[in-house]
């Protein structure tokens, strides 16, 4: 006669024998994969490392001698003067733009923007043009 506390379920042992080889089985997966990882990460860093090395060599700056300083700050040439014909054309244009007689007091040349480009002042305008896209409906 079997009690209840001595007595098993038929199939229990192999259910847990079942789910500890399963459990087994899966770390021995998880580990395999875990080193082939990590020989793989060592691998390409060693690789990254080399192609580093390589462009650390080819940019590396060239030595000041020591009697020769910093180079100058190159200045931007001084914009030429408007001609006076030029100021009367400017002036005859606003005149008959407005409808009333303009005096020119002062005129310069502005930098075309080819000449000096700042990224930071052409990103910021870039941003705010796109800004200004309207979507279509």
């Amino acid at each position: 006669m079997m009690t209840l506390l001595g007595s098993q379920p038929p199939g229990l042992t192999a259910w847990v024998t079942g789910g500890i080889a399963a459990a087994i089985g899966c770390l021995a997966g998880y580990w395999l994969a875990r080193s082939r990882a990590a020989r793989t990460a060592a691998g390409l860093r060693a690789e990254f490392q080399a192609k580093l090395d390589v462009l650390s060599a080819r940019l590396a700056p060239a030595p000041v001698l020591p009697d020769q300083g910093p180079a100058p700050a190159v200045a931007a040439p001084p914009a030429a003067p408007v001609s006076d014909d030029v100021l009367v054309l400017i002036a005859a244009a606003v005149t008959a733009f407005l409808g009333k007689k303009v005096r020119v007091r002062s005129a310069r040349m502005l930098q075309t923007p080819y000449e000096i480009v700042n990224p930071w002042a052409q990103q910021g305008r870039v941003f705010v043009q796109a800004s200004h896209n309207i979507r279509g409906r």
